[in-house]
């Protein structure tokens, strides 16, 4: 929400901007909704299951960047986890860092 808002408006990117707002406006005007029919139903339902992923994503996100050259703290390849040949390609882990060269 709130930080890549401040950052579409320092940037000047209006389209993201106000798509942005109308996902925060209607995510939040739901959950809000929900509290209102009820609280227990909107704290199990909605509240807990977005912490949770956001909890997983947070620790995916970490552990994919965890890793830092010491020599060359710039190096991308070090930088990011790429898993070559994975089982499953769920995350899109085989091309992770070509994300961090064209994102």
């Amino acid at each position: 929400g709130l930080s890549p808002l401040a950052l579409f408006i320092k940037r000047g990117e209006w389209a993201l901007i106000s798509k942005l707002l109308y996902g925060m406006v209607s995510y939040y005007g739901v959950a809000a909704l929900l509290f209102w029919w009820s609280p227990t139903f909107c704290l199990v339902y909605w509240l807990f299951p977005h912490m949770e992923a956001c909890v997983l994503l947070c620790a995916i996100s970490y552990l994919w960047h965890a890793f830092v050259e010491e020599s060359d703290p710039g190096n991308q390849y070090v930088n990011s986890v790429t898993i070559l040949g994975g089982h499953y390609n769920v995350w899109n882990e085989d091309f992770h860092v070509v994300h961090h060269h064209a994102p």
